[in-house]
């Protein structure tokens, strides 16, 4: 294609019934391929699916901590951050023929990283070309002034439209006569007519978020007239797929998100309110939350054509015809304005992009120049660039190390000159695999729930989450029980989230031996105990996020948000101990001897405002002794 046309760019626009990114696949075959997705496990099973062919042969996959490709690989599915890993070996990506980047109209962050990336490679490698794929009509424009020639060595883009959804049953679009203040309640009411009034067929209802999902479940509950006749299960980031049966049921999925695969439904309808939930950092406050914003207008197509894949369909959506048409975004939300823009500019730099506010091309917007400032100061805090700007040798190990957090980077760079690389190896993979929220299973019946508190009680420490996670990380790894998931079932500790934490730290512990982290271990003895030091190390990545206790749940903000009341997950260690022994915190004692203090002061890794109704809730959480802060504040009371 990009060969036919004489271009390094093309822009492929076609919706995702169309077939388009299949059939990009097999067309460049024969060539050595990056095809950069937001799913690449997902997608490369799916091509091999329908090409008939093996994963990990002609096409593989590479994501964070997992390799699924071979010396016969001749397309390779990847995340974003993955190629720019790549980069650092090889700058220019001359071992690729066409790089593929699908979405692009999704305006992910780290996508849209890549995008700018390669702008500047195909200006030195003429020789290679670069595929983007795009739903969005809109997003065609953009693209095509972003890589307008303007003197460049690249010429101009050319633009391929695939036929829309020519595989897709017809589907009748129903919009509400006038809007509605809960479209939840109106789309129970919608489901209810549904199951009373139309021919048999799966039904697909499409929500913002988890608690949505349950409410919208616990009120068609109360509502439902036919009985058993309807089967209703929900789907959200942390359910899976269900596993629906053909009994001759009517089936029902309740979705917090579009599902991924539908191979287990016969879809004829489909509900949708016309919203997601967006993750969105702010950089300036230190801030993650999760905000409802409406669907675009190609997403509201994409969803009604769900109901058209096995027969004609109907969509019901929760809104007017009038908000389909003026209130939907033509373009979704920019997601590197809701990103921690330092994890981005490090990348950058490592990358030799020194200046990212003038030698970087984003796709516009350009992030504003106070967020790029605040990013530079959390990197030099942090010591990874230095008083010039110019990364310096651990910077180089933070922007390396396949860790999400940069914070938690810092953690292990840290640790080789503390001698406890492997523990705080440890607590970082069971942090990226879930953290203490998912490690811990919990179980609804009360007594269920008794006895899952026993169990976690044998691993749980007063420090905190970290140490507790790599006390559950020892027991499950050192005893060899990563294949007998029984021994996580009666300690009620999820195997899932244990298997994949090894699977992580077998990764990083490569990664760090690559990276030469410890080596420095035999140039001095560190003093103190083992738990001091990995918490030292805790501290050096997390000394910004820090809070002083005000009771047994709620502390006060130190530093950015100064004196913001917070209150403790309460899947934290510390929720637990404060519930069982208020005094213990209150007091600060570790024991009846009130000689034993224990310290007001805490670490934390995450700062979630969700709820305007209550404090914001700090997760990831260890409590600190108050001299570990003392070289970053100048006063910290005791």
């Amino acid at each position: 294609m990009a060969w036919k046309l004489r271009t390094n760019v093309v822009i492929v626009v076609g919706d995702a019934f169309s077939g388009v990114k299949t059939e990009l696949a097999g067309y460049v075959i024969d060539r050595s391929v990056c095809i950069v997705s937001l799913d690449p496990i997902r997608r490369c099973k799916d091509v091999c699916g329908e090409l008939d062919e093996v994963v990990g042969e002609k096409f593989g996959y590479t994501v964070p901590f997992e390799d699924q490709s071979s010396w016969q690989t001749r397309i390779k599915y990847v995340t974003p951050e993955m190629v720019l890993l790549e980069a650092f070996a090889d700058p220019l990506f001359k071992h690729y023929d066409v790089i593929v980047v699908e979405d692009v109209d999704r305006r992910d962050a780290w996508t849209d990283v890549v995008v700018g990336v390669l702008y500047k490679v195909i200006n030195v490698n003429q020789k290679l070309k670069l595929i983007l794929t795009t739903e969005s009509v809109e997003c065609v424009e953009i693209l095509r002034q972003f890589f307008q020639p303007q003197g460049e060595r690249i010429k101009t883009p050319q633009v391929v439209q695939i036929d829309s959804s020519t595989g897709i049953n017809p589907v009748d679009i129903l919009h509400l006569e006038s809007p509605v203040s809960d479209y939840v309640d109106a789309g129970v009411d919608c489901l209810v007519k549904i199951v009373e009034n139309e021919p048999e067929g799966d039904v697909l209802v499409l929500l913002s978020c988890r608690s949505e999902v349950q409410r919208f479940i616990a009120l068609f509950n109360e509502r439902n007239t036919a009985g058993d006749g309807v089967v209703v299960a929900p789907y959200h980031s942390s359910s899976g797929m269900p596993d629906f049966r053909y009994d001759g049921k009517r089936h029902v999925m309740v979705a917090a998100m579009d599902p991924k695969e539908q191979e287990r439904m016969e879809t004829a309808y489909v509900i949708d309110c016309g919203f997601y939930e967006l993750d969105w950092f702010d950089g300036l406050k230190n801030v993650h939350s999760k905000i409802t914003r409406p669907i675009t207008k190609a997403h509201a197509n994409f969803r009604a054509n769900l109901a058209g894949r096995f027969k004609p369909g109907k969509c019901f959506r929760l809104y007017t015809e009038q908000a389909a048409t003026t209130l939907l975004p033509s373009t979704p939300d920019q997601g590197i304005l809701g990103y921690d823009i330092s994890e981005i500019i490090l990348k950058l730099k490592a990358l030799g992009i020194d200046n990212v506010a003038r030698s970087f091309k984003f796709i516009p917007p350009s992030p504003p120049s106070t967020v790029i400032a605040s990013g530079l100061t959390t990197l030099y805090s942090l010591g990874a660039i230095d008083d010039m700007g110019k990364l310096t040798k651990e910077g180089t190990i933070i922007s390396e190390l396949p860790v999400s957090s940069i914070y938690l980077a810092k953690a292990v760079a840290a640790s080789g000159v503390q001698s406890c690389l492997e523990e705080v190896l440890r607590i970082t993979a069971c942090s990226l695999a879930g953290g203490i929220s998912t490690m811990l299973y919990r179980p609804a019946g009360r007594k269920d729930r008794e006895d899952a508190e026993i169990q976690h009680d044998k691993f749980k420490v007063l420090e905190g989450d970290h140490l507790t996670l790599l006390n559950i990380f020892d027991a499950f790894y050192q005893n060899n029980k990563p294949k007998d998931p029984r021994w996580a079932g009666t300690r009620y500790l999820n195997y899932r989230t244990l298997t994949t934490a090894v699977q992580y730290y077998t990764q990083l512990k490569r990664y760090s031996q690559r990276l030469q982290i410890g080596h420095q271990e035999t140039l001095q003895q560190p003093s103190g105990k083992l738990s001091e030091r990995i918490l030292l190390c805790l501290v050096q990545g997390f000394f910004r996020q820090v809070a002083k206790r005000k009771s047994p749940t709620e502390y006060a903000l130190i530093g950015t948000n100064k004196g913001q009341v917070v209150t403790i997950d309460r899947d934290s260690v510390l929720s637990s101990i404060a519930k069982k022994h208020p005094s213990m915190i209150i007091h600060g004692l570790q024991s009846n001897d009130s000689s034993q203090h224990l310290s007001p002061w805490i670490i934390y890794e995450a700062l979630t405002d969700n709820d305007t109704t209550s404090n914001p809730k700090i997760s990831g959480i260890s409590i600190i002794p108050r001299s570990l802060l003392q070289p970053y504040y100048k006063t910290v009371e005791p």
